[in-house]
């Protein structure tokens, strides 16, 4: 245990510090001892594993929504996302700096690993150790595909295999000032990457709320890259090969469906529920939640937009899980204003709480739904001409959560199918990326009591051909690498 505990540090010192001993921490390990025993191995796998968690949730999933059309920012907001939420950030926002900054610093170790840990050599007797070995590059080669998939989702524009992406490192080189790839390159890429865990991936059957990385969560991912590259026939045929496997189901209780989102229960149409407990949490959605323990109020930095409220029908199971009308302190004066609709999909699962009765928002990561699924074959199929298929994927949707059936089509089709993702996926960082697939405005939605809100946001209008709906390089990036080029409007 002592050697697994000493070579998790050595895994955060490369990041940090790259190959050079002279710095290295008293305990670490050194990168070319890094790869002889088997917990050595195990050892990177539970270090990539914890990274890719850090990506989930809180700040990642957050500022995306902040910056959409469906929030408002509270009277007590703080100014916190102010910026994104204004559509007022510049380059040198620290906050989507650092997460820039962590999907790099994960590829930059998965990078290291992929290229050294063919270095180990089992023990004679634990020849069949190289399983695991392969296992664990195919977790390596899909978590690379996810943060190059996230870096061009946030720092570039619509896919054009011709236009600049992000830059494309696939050897750890921290002298390196690689200029930004085309989004051809990038892509092209990360399907290699998905192709290369499909393989080493693939007697790891998919199973129902599954801890780790299986072959279905590899093809969850495939799906929504295609969407992203907008191939719908492939993005259709991959969604498919999942929803027809036979190994998720969706859910139609409303008591099993607030168990999956309040409390982080095994659910049949989660893909991948990862692990969390007291000590390994993962971030928190604090934000949406805001109940403030010292003085027993909930005063939430953002709240639901009415609009988005009255998106949901009373008949759906959703609604209930998603929302909760609480008593809000947001007043200038101070005052409770009873009967506010808050955001209630996190409240905090009660086992990760330090104080059982205090909500938290924290929950374990659902990177991976059946949900999701059948919402990309459902616009894949519209893009692509099919309305019948559409419509199935789209129906048995909302009947899992108690809508009736959409007998329409054509454009009146494709508007059904973005109010069911807006609905399903509601605040888990789609939004952004949604409106600019369909090349939609960001216009605010109808707020609720503008008496608790900072209303200079309310009414935002942005077209779909504002530049910021692209983020931009961070600056430190931008002033050390003479190589990269800013993005239009930054």
């Amino acid at each position: 245990m002592k050697r697994y505990a000493e070579l998790l540090l050595g895994f955060v010192a490369l990041g940090l510090l790259g190959c050079n001993k002279e710095y290295l921490p008293e305990h670490a390990i050194a990168a070319d001892q890094s790869f002889q025993q088997k917990t050595d191995i195990l050892a990177w796998d539970a270090g990539m594993m914890y990274a890719f968690k850090s990506v989930q949730y809180g700040d990642f999933a957050i500022f995306p929504e902040v910056q959409a059309d469906l929030l408002n920012a509270t009277n007590t907001f703080g100014n916190r996302m102010g910026g994104t939420h204004s559509w007022e950030m510049d380059y040198a926002d620290y906050d989507l700096r650092d997460m820039w900054a962590a999907y790099y610093a994960q590829i930059a170790d998965i990078n290291f690993f992929l290229e050294n840990y063919k270095r180990f050599t089992p023990k004679e007797g634990e020849e069949d150790f190289k399983d695991t070995v392969s296992l664990v590059a195919g977790h390596a080669h899909f978590i690379r595909a996810y943060c190059y998939f996230e870096l061009a989702q946030r720092w570039s524009a619509l896919y054009d295999a011709n236009a600049l992406c992000v830059p494309l490192v696939l050897k750890r080189d921290v002298e390196g000032k690689p200029a930004r790839s085309t989004q051809g390159e990038v892509f092209q890429q990360i399907l290699a990457d998905i192709a290369q865990a499909e393989t080493m991936l693939e007697n790891e059957d998919g199973q129902a709320s599954s801890g780790t990385i299986t072959i279905d969560v590899v093809r969850a991912l495939k799906a929504r890259v295609q969407l992203g590259m907008k191939d719908w026939a492939s993005a259709y045929a991959t969604a498919q090969d999942v929803i027809n496997s036979g190994g998720y189901t969706l859910v139609s209780d409303p008591v099993k469906l607030k168990a999956m989102w309040h409390e982080d229960a095994p659910s049949t149409e989660l893909l991948m529920l990862m692990v969390a407990a007291l000590t390994n949490q993962g971030r928190s959605m604090s934000q949406l939640g805001g109940y403030d323990a010292a003085k027993g109020v909930w005063q939430p930095d953002f709240l639901p937009t009415q609009g988005v409220v009255d998106l949901f029908d009373n008949a759906d199971i959703r609604k209930s899980i998603y929302f909760e009308q609480r008593t809000v302190q947001l007043a200038v004066d101070g005052s409770n204003t009873p009967n506010v609709w808050c955001v209630s999909k996190f409240p905090g699962a009660t086992k990760l709480r330090r104080n059982k009765t205090i909500p938290n928002s924290v929950h374990a990561p659902k990177p991976f739904r059946l949900a999701e699924l059948y919402l990309i074959a459902a616009e894949s199929a519209a893009m692509n001409g099919d309305d019948a298929g559409a419509a199935t994927m789209l129906n048995r949707l909302r009947t899992s959560r108690g809508l009736g059936a959409v007998t329409t089509t054509g454009d009146a089709l494709k508007k059904d199918i973005q109010d069911e993702r807006t609905r399903e996926l509601l605040f888990e960082g789609y939004r952004i990326a949604d409106l600019r697939r369909w090349g939609l405005p960001c216009k605010r939605m109808t707020p609720q009591n503008e008496n608790l809100l900072v209303t200079s946001h309310t009414r935002l209008d942005k077209p779909a051909s504002d530049p910021k709906f692209t983020w931009g390089i961070p600056q430190n990036d931008i002033t050390t690498n003479p190589n990269l080029v800013q993005n239009p409007g930054w």
